[in-house]
């Protein structure tokens, strides 16, 4: 099984009262881009590329280590450079998996915005620096092709002109704009007197004709394109507030400006009048929440669709010629703190109060009306009624409030707790809300009774009558509804070893989850004494946030301040599937929407929708200890029963020394059997972990070894019949092949290997390299041979078979990861196939032969893996799990 990402609903972009909030589209009109940072420390640190026509549909990256502030498309529309709040600017792929192709410092200071020239090869960023406001580099180096000087102040906004020659302006809080000649950019003229105020934005047109600027105060200026002399001012005083925005129409014949007067306008610059005016909000009332900050006119669509933000980080889309929005796109602009879902709503709280309503055939949200929170949402629940349809938050502003789930509204007035909420908890009948020291009991929105504890309460939560609460004393107390009266049981579940942060009742009430601020989690059997069912639910390394349960009972699902989803099975606790860095900010809440769909809110504002499928791995691999947070589910398909998963009563181990043969004769090395194998002349190879690595969180470091024969049944008897051959090369280290990612690999061969020119052959034992733990890739597996025509020494048949000793791949550097597999003989004669496996970046296996007469230079590590002759001698790949050895057909690999 796997946890594969199936939508991502996104976090709005992040508007500041005062200051501009550039969007940027790409060249054919179909995706926005935008920055998501958050007032509070270490949060807000994503670019969203968010579809137009679907906005459900979004891609996020995350690369950033500060908050994000600007993200631009560059007009060849395959990349997009991001700047943040450190001064850095990132260059990376937003056509593909969104590789990071250059970071680059470019001031010490917040950067506010970016620009492209029109062979999408230079990026001119601007902010506000200390030794200076802006720098202008190559996008594919980070190189310097010019300068940007003469302002005396943080510069807001930058704009390249698209044609040769090339021409740049800056607009400042100094209230000048600066033109400059490229490239290399150098200034060229000051333009001052323009405007009186902060210049907030330049654009030029399409066609490179005109450029114009606006600023708050409230004008608009336009320029010659290519000289930059200032032509004239046109719209004063249409404008009643702030201009923050402008864009071009593609056909440079208009542009769009939007303002803090609530407005967004569509100019023609030659009658220089505005000839389309939308105004937010209600007529004839202020409200400075729809103040307009940023406006884009997508290129490459025939539509002619605007889409701006407001100040509450609502994406508006408007048409020439409708009065209205047409559409209006709604997030989160800050942490998302709590949820929980209702039939076909999830319901989010965030940070600063408000509470969105999320349709989950859609991925859309609307604002739940009435009178909203006005601080933090420390919950939000449902109650365990049939109906669903009810809500109920609480936040820090010490309040009680109901939401209708199918109405998206508030309902009722808000009730004064008189007390800071740690949570709450809803029956059909009763509110359940704890504080530092009780547990309150509401009913219609009054409450009823309240029930002093001598702990603080952490967590809660109900079912019928049952009432479990989580402390800081590091215990699950007990209770029982009586009414309205909350009544002690005196049980206490006494597992866990750290205070209790999160607790969930199955939807039957017969199950408890249990998660502690030490990242473990336990399961209780409610129906039958509150026994244990499992404790090795510990692979999160932090706070466990939040818990839910799936329909069947069987499997639940973990969020936890590590990043990380995960997904649990009652039936087999060892297992586990999981969506690491899930949010970046942490994970505060998840829930099942069905069966197979995981829902999950987290620390970066956006929703994000999982699908829990059959995995297409062979396995993921496990860890020999069950505290390692290496343990990961096996594929379903590999039952207890399967043919190919064998027993390992007492596996033994050995050092690998003796199983692995060092020949100062390369070309005649000797037979060796395993001196731990009596019986024939079998041998298994054993691999070493020496260390952790990025592809190996959490696997114990330690010997992991098999040998062979094992007990029946009968296949691995044979197997271990016939010999399992290897060559012995020396690894020389003369050659570093630095720029190959060794960090992907995750296993080597012990045995040494020297090097060979291409047809030199070498007789004796070939060993399986540098194979990847899974076989993910879309590809089946090409397991198509050639074999050599060199015959070997006749003395040698049936111990050395011939191998070629070309084993790297011509596309060495193209694929990120490589694997060399051995030549296995079909038969004991002196020619076998010759065969080498490249797994490629997107982890598709595949096979083929090539020639590199270098030496190799391998950091890598090793652990279990063993490509063996079978019956007919056919090849298997052998995969030494905790208490299984898994035997894998190798022309079985395209099937899996």
């Amino acid at each position: 099984m796997s946890l594969v990402s199936d939508a991502i609903w996104a976090a709005s972009p992040t508007t500041t009262r005062g200051q501009a909030t550039p969007l940027s589209s790409d060249p054919k009109g179909e995706r926005i881009a935008y920055a998501a940072r958050f007032d509070l420390a270490l949060s807000g640190k994503s670019i969203f590329l968010r579809s137009i026509d679907d906005p459900a549909v979004s891609k996020q990256y995350t690369q950033h280590t500060t908050q994000t502030t600007v993200a631009r498309f560059s007009p060849s529309g395959f990349y997009v450079a991001s700047g943040d709040v450190s001064g850095m600017v990132r260059v990376w792929d937003c056509a593909g998996e969104g590789a990071t192709k250059g970071e680059y410092p470019i001031i010490a200071g917040r950067i506010n915005d970016l620009a492209w020239d029109g062979d999408s090869q230079r990026i001119i960023a601007v902010g506000d620096g200390k030794e200076r406001f802006g720098h202008c580099i190559t996008a594919d180096s980070g190189n310097s092709v010019g300068e940007i000087s003469g302002h005396s102040s943080q510069i807001n906004c930058v704009s390249i002109r698209q044609q040769r020659p090339l021409r740049a302006a800056t607009g400042s809080d100094d209230t000048s704009l600066v033109f400059y000649h490229g490239a290399p950019f150098k200034f060229n003229t000051s333009l001052r007197g323009q405007h009186n105020r902060f210049v907030f934005g330049t654009a030029f047109s399409p066609d490179g004709s005109v450029f114009a600027s606006v600023g708050a105060d409230k004008r608009i200026w336009l320029y010659d394109g290519k000289t930059g002399e200032a032509k004239n001012q046109i719209g004063e005083g249409v404008h009643t507030g702030s201009i923050f925005g402008i864009s071009w129409s593609k056909d440079s014949n208009r542009f769009v400006t939007a303002s803090a007067d609530q407005t967004v306008r569509i100019w023609d610059p030659e009658a220089g009048k505005a000839i389309q005016t939308w105004r937010m909000g209600d007529e004839g009332v202020v409200s400075v929440p729809d103040q307009q900050v940023g406006v884009v006119w997508p290129t490459g669509r025939s539509d002619g669709l605007i889409v701006s933000v407001d100040l509450d980080g609502n994406l508006n889309y408007l048409v020439d010629g409708n009065p209205k929005p047409t559409r209006v796109i709604r997030g989160h602009q800050k942490n998302i703190t709590s949820a929980a879902i209702a039939g076909s709503t999830f319901a989010t709280g965030s940070y600063e109060g408000r509470v969105l309503a999320w349709d989950t055939t859609t991925g859309l949200a609307d604002k739940v009306e009435g009178a909203a929170h006005t601080s933090y949402v420390a919950g939000i629940t449902t109650s365990d009624s049939s109906s669903g349809k009810e809500l109920y938050s609480v936040g820090w502003d010490d309040t009680l409030r109901s939401i209708s789930a199918p109405d998206k509204i508030f309902t009722g007035e808000a009730h004064d707790l008189k007390f800071q909420p740690k949570g709450v908890a809803a029956t059909s009948s009763t509110v359940l809300i704890p504080s530092s020291d009780a547990i309150a009991v509401y009913s219609k929105g009054t409450q009823v009774s309240s029930l002093a504890v001598k702990y603080t309460p952490t967590s809660i939560a109900a079912h019928g009558t049952t009432v479990a609460v989580g402390g800081d004393d590091k215990l699950v107390h007990i209770y029982t509804l009586s009414g309205t009266e909350l009544k002690d049981t005196e049980t206490v579940l006494r597992r866990a070893t750290s205070p209790i942060s999160a607790l969930a009742f199955s939807q039957s009430g017969s199950k408890l989850a249990v998660g502690a601020a030490n990242g473990k989690i336990y399961a209780y059997d409610a129906s039958a004494g509150w026994n244990l069912i499992t404790d090795r639910w510990s692979a999160h390394t932090a706070r466990i946030t939040c818990l839910a349960w799936d329909e069947s009972e069987k499997y639940a699902a973990s969020g936890s301040l590590d990043t990380n989803v995960m997904v649990w099975s009652t039936e087999d606790p060892g297992k586990r599937i999981k969506a690491l860095n899930a949010h970046k900010d942490g994970v505060n809440g998840v829930a099942w929407e069905k069966a197979a769909r995981v829902i999950s809110a987290g620390g970066d504002a956006s929703v994000k929708v999982w699908t829990v499928k059959a995995s297409s791995r062979l396995f993921e691999g496990r860890s020999n200890t069950e505290s390692e947070a290496g343990d990961s589910f096996m594929d379903n398909s590999l039952a207890s029963d399967h043919p190919h998963l064998l027993p390992m009563a007492n596996p033994p181990h050995f050092d690998r020394n003796s199983m692995m043969h060092h020949s100062s004769d390369s070309q005649n090395p000797r037979y060796l059997n395993s001196p731990s194998v009596t019986g024939s002349d079998s041998e298994w190879i054993v691999f070493q972990q020496t260390t952790s690595s990025p592809m190996l969180q959490g696997y114990n470091q330690s010997v992991y070894s098999f040998s062979a024969p094992l007990e029946p049944p009968s296949l691995l008897h044979q197997a271990a019949s016939q010999p399992c051959p290897r060559t012995t090369r020396n690894l020389s280290t003369s050659s570093d092949y630095s720029q190959f990612p060794v960090n992907n690999i995750m296993s080597r061969s012990a045995s040494q290997f020297s090097t060979m020119s291409s047809g030199q052959h070498a007789h004796g034992y070939n060993t399986i390299q540098a194979l990847r733990g899974s076989f993910d890739g879309a590809s089946p597996l090409d397991m198509t041979r050639s074999y050599s025509s060199t015959s070997d020494n006749p003395e040698t048949v049936n111990q050395q078979p011939s191998v070629q000793s070309d084993f790297t791949s011509p596309n060495w550097h193209t694929g990120g990861q490589f694997a060399f597999a051995p030549q296995v003989p079909n038969q004991h004669t002196t020619a076998g196939p010759s065969a080498q496996y490249q797994l490629d970046l997107n982890n598709n296996l595949g096979i083929g032969n090539g020639s590199r007469n270098q030496s190799l230079d391998w950091k890598t590590h090793t652990t279990d893996y063993c490509l063996s002759n079978m019956p007919n001698y056919e090849p298997y790949l052998g995969i030494r799990l905790d208490s299984a050895l898994l035997l894998v057909p190798m022309d079985a690999l395209g099937r899996t």
